[in-house]
């Protein structure tokens, strides 16, 4: 940036006027001050809309619990209205519409409240449910070595029934050949 001893060293024609200079100084000034509140307007406006629309968002939970939507898309629309203005400056209309939101506010919380003793008695039940599941695959477990075992056994006689069945078909074969050899003997003895 230059100073303004540079600008006028540079142009000094058109400082030179006294009104040039005063409605440049006017119009620095005017920017000056002007452009502080604004930024500071702004963010607060930006910061006063988050905190409505985090209301807005808190009131849509009391849906659950039997408040019609319309009746929760109207708060929030009037709470724009109604909130940013100092309490002792409200209407009487600001101050019932209020009154609604915050009755609808304790509907929310009622509500988160409920989920929440769900959540907690949930997650108090998970101890019960967890021992009843290890229980059951303690005894599932057992079961299983008891049937292996029992299909062990199973396996073992079916291989001695199969040896004693091959013992069985070989002596039956046997004793068919010892028959044939004795029938070729008889019939050559005739």
């Amino acid at each position: 940036k230059t100073s303004s001893s540079a600008i006028c060293a540079i142009r000094p024609q058109r400082l030179s006027s006294p009104t040039m200079a005063s409605k440049v100084a006017n119009k620095r000034a005017s920017t000056a001050a002007a452009g502080r509140p604004s930024k500071v307007a702004k963010k607060d406006d930006a910061v006063a809309k988050w905190k409505l629309s985090q209301i807005g968002e808190a009131l849509e939970i009391s849906q659950k619990k039997a408040v019609p939507a319309e009746v929760v898309a109207l708060l929030s629309a009037v709470l724009k209205h109604s909130l940013p203005v100092y309490k002792d400056e409200r209407h009487e209309f600001q101050s019932a519409v209020l009154s609604m939101v915050e009755k609808t506010m304790g509907d929310a919380e009622a509500v988160l409240i409920q989920d929440l003793e769900a959540a907690e008695a949930a997650v108090n039940g998970l101890g019960d449910e967890r021992a009843r599941r290890e229980a059951a695959v303690t005894e599932t477990a057992q079961q299983l070595t008891t049937a292996a075992e029992e299909h062990k056994q199973k396996q073992e006689l079916k291989v001695e029934t199969a040896a004693a069945l091959k013992a069985a078909v070989d002596a039956l074969a046997e004793a068919h050949t010892k028959q044939r050899e004795g029938d070729a003997e008889a019939v050559e003895t005739e």
